[in-house]
């Protein structure tokens, strides 16, 4: 797969089979809590997360360790 970060928390993931895919960040507030939480979204057909999202979900954690080792 392709990552390709295009701004404002929103990427476009080529897959394998050569279709690029839009995964989103999105910023939502609980209605209950008021507390604020991530939800993903990606404009493939798959209706539960998907490949596209775990990628950029694994890509993020992968640079969140990087940062903490270089801080540390």
């Amino acid at each position: 797969m392709k990552i390709e970060d295009i701004g404002n928390n929103n990427w476009n993931v080529t897959s394998d089979s050569g279709n690029t895919y839009r995964v989103q960040m999105l910023t939502k507030i609980a209605r209950d809590s008021g507390s604020m939480y991530f939800a993903w979204k990606c404009n493939c057909p798959a209706r539960k997360t998907c490949k596209h999202i775990r990628a950029i979900e694994k890509m993020s954690e992968s640079v969140d360790e990087q940062a903490s080792e270089r801080i540390a």
